[in-house]
């Protein structure tokens, strides 16, 4: 559990700034939507697993639950977590 928690703060971090380049500080609705997504992305690849027990051999099933996570984790970050603040017209 601390491993996938620090595993997470880094991706925050990381994804913060690299690849979405924000550069604002202290957001906890940010990272409180980070949290949220990834937890739910953890739940949803438990459970895929889960009904792919025997239908496909574990590996391929890893490979495509990753897969899965990884492609729905960058678009809800994209577009949910890290989306760009509007500026407001004086």
């Amino acid at each position: 559990m601390v491993s996938y928690a620090t595993g997470m703060l880094n991706s925050y971090f990381r994804n913060r700034h690299w690849t979405f380049g924000q550069k604002r500080t202290r957001d906890y609705g940010q990272m409180l939507r980070f949290t949220a997504v990834n937890a739910a992305i953890a739940a949803g690849r438990a459970l895929l697993l889960y009904l792919l027990e025997g239908s496909l051999p574990l590996a391929a099933a890893k490979l495509l639950v990753t897969a899965a996570g990884v492609f729905i984790n960058y678009f809800l970050s994209r577009a949910w977590v890290f989306r760009p603040h509007k500026i407001e017209d004086k």
